[in-house]
């Protein structure tokens, strides 16, 4: 495909967008704060990603409360804070040593450009919609933007639209009955409460103000596309049920009423509509992978994506540094009670089950879906673990467990001793059937490959959304965003 041509005059323009739910870090009494706080130093990582990259700080928006999580933290170091929650001035310290660690680039350049009271959904609104005010100064100047790249970091939830969804209790979020959220500190100004009239708020339990809706998000689109339709804009939404958001886009009659197939919009989500996200999520990898394609060209540094092969590799990361996430949901369904009964030892002396040298984490962990069937075999015909004379034993090191029943044998990890059973002289197989775990099939044998497929669909998937007829997820994000 040819390289995709620039859509409008001008430059590209992040921004980077933190929340938090009120509750944690919008009490004006800082005691009763979180000593925590969910997105402050991802919006620090990200900064420092951008800036790295060489983005100009002015073509960057931040919006977090930088220095007003400081603000509790420092109070607490010093012990101003009488903590209801028990936190000590040495853990406030210490997070507050961590957050300036994450955040130290953008605090030398000036802090967040909306901190305090102005991280909320209003701000956010006024930013990517160019509304500039005396408040509201430095927001995306949209004559002069060829590109838009936003990235929201919270907490998200969402509730029905109206009261006949909830007759009879809760009911799955469905694009036809939710509105969709992410949380803010601070509700909106009292002059903005405008921006709440096109939004299904009847079961938000008065807490409407301090949410930043799908359906906001949709009409922002709806105005950016109207004024300028070729310009691209990205998104990405790295909270709980943030998949969510992406229902318009799917929906026939949207995209058959405002042609949203033929907007340069490619939209990110962390997790799906009715599923929590992980913490960090598809954040770091997005950004790790976006900066290597805002280098300079002449830097040799520049990796070339395009928009969905950037989502892909991302998403490929992100399973791979948070793989707990699937491992403990096998867990849940399957395992061995032969393996799970041994007690190995390693040379670093840990023998935890839970650790990531043990032999049944690491062989999930080093497997892809398409090898799980060998994997299967290789426990079932005892090729995976092997028994061996304890005089045999001498001189392995890692993965060897007293056998449960043989005082003389040890069982030995076959995939710790260079991979390859075969290696290890003298040996005879130890079978470890892999069986349900719990429920009315504990202990019958199971389908690992079957597991695992089904244990993707209970944990947070990201996916993504775009105008396919646009053409946005075949550009080139370095010739789109430079």
């Amino acid at each position: 495909m040819t390289k995709r041509r620039r859509y409008h005059h001008g430059e590209s323009y992040f921004v980077l967008i933190g929340g938090e739910s009120c509750k944690a870090q919008g009490s004006p009494i800082r005691s009763e704060r979180d000593s925590q706080h969910t997105s402050v130093p991802f919006i620090g990582d990200a900064y420092k990603s951008l800036r790295m990259a060489g983005i100009p700080r002015d073509r960057i928006i931040t919006i977090c409360q930088l220095q007003d999580y400081r603000t509790t933290l420092i109070m607490g170091a010093e012990g101003d804070l009488v903590s209801s929650k028990g936190v000590s001035p040495r853990f406030y310290r210490k997070q507050l040593e961590e957050t300036d660690l994450h955040c130290q680039l953008l605090l030398d350049e000036g802090g967040a450009d909306y901190d305090f009271e102005m991280v909320n959904p209003a701000t956010v609104w006024s930013v990517l919609s160019g509304e500039a005010s005396r408040k509201c100064p430095k927001v995306v100047p949209l004559n002069y933007c060829s590109a838009l790249f936003f990235a929201v970091y919270s907490h998200g939830d969402s509730h029905a639209a109206d009261a006949s969804a909830m007759m009879g209790g809760k009911t799955e979020n469905h694009h036809l009955n939710a509105e969709w959220f992410a949380h803010f500190p601070y509700r909106y100004p009292s002059k903005r409460h405008d921006l709440l009239d096109f939004v299904a708020t009847e079961n938000a339990g008065g807490m409407a103000p301090y949410h930043l809706y799908s359906t906001q998000l949709r009409l922002i689109f709806h105005r950016l596309f109207a004024a300028n339709p070729s310009r691209p804009v990205v998104g990405l939404l790295n909270y709980c049920t943030s998949g969510g958001n992406l229902e318009f886009m799917r929906r026939p009659s949207v995209v058959q009423r405002l042609g949203v197939d033929g907007w340069p919009l490619f939209l990110m989500a962390s997790s799906g509509g009715s599923t929590d996200s992980l913490v960090a999520g598809l954040w770091q990898s997005v950004f790790r992978l976006l900066s290597s394609c805002l280098h300079p060209p002449a830097t040799g540094l520049q990796q070339q994506y395009t928009f969905e092969s950037l989502f892909e590799a991302a998403v490929c990361a992100y399973h791979k540094e948070n793989v707990y996430d699937l491992l403990n949901e096998c867990k849940e369904r399957a395992f061995s009670e032969r393996v799970w009964e041994l007690d190995f030892s390693f040379q670093e002396g840990n023998n935890n089950k839970n650790a990531v040298s043990d032999p049944w984490h690491a062989e999930w962990n080093t497997k892809c879906r398409e090898a799980l069937r060998d994997l299967q075999e290789a426990y079932t015909r005892g090729e995976a673990f092997r028994v061996l004379h304890r005089d045999h034993a001498r001189g392995i090191a890692d993965g060897v467990a007293n056998h449960p029943r043989r005082p003389n044998h040890v069982v030995v990890w076959a995939r710790g001793v260079n991979n390859d059973w075969r290696k290890i002289p003298h040996s005879r197989p130890y079978r470890c059937p892999i069986t349900a775990y719990r429920g009315i099939h504990a202990g019958c044998e199971v389908d690992l490959a079957a597991i695992v497929v089904d244990a993707f669909a209970a944990i947070a998937k990201p996916e993504f959304v775009c105008g396919r007829s646009s053409g946005i997820h075949q550009a080139s994000v370095s010739t789109t965003m430079l």
